[in-house]
């Protein structure tokens, strides 16, 4: 994906993230959804280790929207998810 005009954020530009953010037109954007996934300031410090309690509703609904994206979001996510969740 490709910014398609300059486009400022109001957030998460400068080293703690409270400034803003410039992104010029043609800038390529690529979301890092294994570090989302591992990231301790959403997960906790143990964002490394398996803990099946994180999935039990009260504690995944207070996550933030995509904080955990294993198929993408959007109209281009991955075609198998459906799949995926019929399987399991």
């Amino acid at each position: 994906r490709f910014v398609l005009n300059d486009t400022t954020l109001p957030h998460r530009g400068g080293p703690d993230g409270s400034q803003k953010l410039f992104l010029p037109k043609g800038t390529y954007i690529l979301a890092g959804v294994p570090t989302i996934h591992m990231d301790p300031e959403i997960w906790g410090p143990d964002a490394h280790e398996y803990q099946p309690d994180r999935w039990l509703d009260e504690g995944f609904q207070s996550r933030p929207r995509y904080s955990y994206m294993p198929f993408s979001e959007g109209r281009r996510h991955c075609p198998g998810e459906l799949f995926a969740l019929v399987v399991a």
